[in-house]
């Protein structure tokens, strides 16, 4: 009950992390298009805490998909590109810590940094449907001139630079995490490598 608690009090930190960035959208439209980056880097800690006591399937991915479910419930995707994408993204995260080794911290650093592009991949449409994003940013900030702003993000080369740097953050914020966590997520690796030599 004590793990489940913990869980659930690390993962609402997790979810309030992912979400605040989006806020600095009011202020800029530049905010609003990088705000994963952001996201990514302040995001790691409750993940990775997680994620280096569950060293099997599922402990990266478990943090991301709720927080997936949880935005379909609340109606905010929509399109194949915000539903299907996010979930290609997890499966991702959790084949690349797979492939690298439960065992190995580097395999949680990429498994996060891959798994940080949730966020990104939501601005997709800027691209792929721009008129429509267009639309909505106007009726949203009540500006034609943040629209501009916005959807000017909207081409292939923005969207591969968020992607890029977002990844490349997220990595990043993995490595601090265990800098600031050291005993919570480095140790908790060493007990498990510790516990699998023994068994």
């Amino acid at each position: 009950m004590k793990k489940l608690l913990k869980t659930v009090v690390l993962f609402v930190i997790y979810f309030v992390l992912m979400f605040a960035p989006m806020f600095g959208g009011f202020l800029s439209p530049t905010l609003w298009f990088f705000y994963p980056v952001l996201s990514a880097l302040i995001s790691a800690a409750p993940l990775m805490c997680v994620a280096s006591k569950c060293r099997r399937i599922g402990g990266v991915a478990m943090f991301p998909l709720v927080w997936y479910l949880l935005l379909v419930i609340m109606g905010e995707l929509g399109f194949a590109e915000r539903l299907i994408t996010p979930l290609i993204i997890i499966i991702m995260a959790e084949i690349a810590r797979w492939k690298i080794g439960y065992e190995k911290q580097i395999g949680i650093r990429i498994a996060y940094a891959i798994s940080s592009l949730v966020t990104a991949v939501q601005h997709l449409i800027i691209w792929t449907r721009t008129d429509f994003y267009y639309e909505g940013a106007v009726e949203e900030m009540g500006s034609t001139e943040y629209a501009d702003a916005v959807t000017a993000f909207g081409t292939p080369g923005y969207i591969l630079l968020l992607f890029a740097l977002t990844f490349c953050v997220g990595y990043l914020g993995a490595i601090i995490a265990e800098k600031i966590f050291k005993n919570k997520v480095m140790v908790s690796t060493d007990m498990a490598l510790e516990e699998r030599k023994s068994n």
